[in-house]
């Protein structure tokens, strides 16, 4: 059997850095997707979110319209201790409260709330 025909079980914590301290991130050091860690899942071909699978074995699966969100604000980052599951509006606040949040450009022109026409004045 190749190595990618193994389960991810058997290869998931190989692309892990554990650091000493239990309660640091662990950080995903293998290919990524939009700045999270993901891994080929051998049994359908299909590509997993590493943050997403660690998530679903320590803590079961994700409520209908939940998403795996990290406390810790770190993409990489698969310790289940720092994996809660919320809604994509828990996620989105919890992004501008930290101030991860990137602003599009239409936000700051204004045209995001006002469909691109000027305000009309007296």
């Amino acid at each position: 059997m190749n190595r990618t025909q193994q389960p991810i079980a058997e290869r998931f914590w190989g692309k892990v850095d554990i650091p000493i301290e239990p309660d640091d991130c662990w950080e995903w050091n293998a290919a990524t997707r939009n700045g999270y860690g993901v891994i080929g899942d051998a049994g359908n071909s299909k590509v997993v979110y590493a943050h997403r699978w660690i998530f679903e074995k320590f803590h079961g699966p994700l409520d209908d319209g939940r998403e795996v969100c990290h406390s810790c604000n770190n993409r990489l980052c698969v310790n289940f201790t720092h994996l809660y599951q919320g809604t994509r509006s828990d996620n989105m606040k919890q992004c501008w409260r930290d101030g991860r949040a990137k602003i599009p450009n239409r936000w700051k022109l204004g045209s995001f709330f006002t469909n691109g026409q000027k305000a009309k004045t007296a």
